[in-house]
């Protein structure tokens, strides 16, 4: 589904020296006051008014190519950690 009304989408990325591109690893959308306007999930502010709150629509991390490029990025003996 689709809201090109909605302005931002952000999308973070890793680069995989393997693979020589870069892959996507979370993404997330503003969804503004989209999905309040049904929930009325409301807040008030600093002056005193109330307003409809803005969300964020998120997918999970893709955790494998998240370690995939960590590995990558410290190989060696700077793989250890330390506690």
């Amino acid at each position: 589904m689709s809201f090109p009304w909605l302005p931002s989408v952000n999308d973070f990325e890793v680069y995989s020296e393997a693979q020589k591109r870069w892959l996507e690893v979370s993404s997330v959308s503003n969804f503004d006051t989209y999905q309040q306007n049904r929930l009325q999930c409301r807040y008030r502010g600093a002056d005193k008014k109330i307003q409809l709150c803005h969300t964020l629509n998120g997918s999970a991390s893709a955790l494998p190519r998240i370690v995939a490029a960590l590995l990558e990025d410290f190989p060696g003996s700077r793989r250890h950690t330390h506690s």
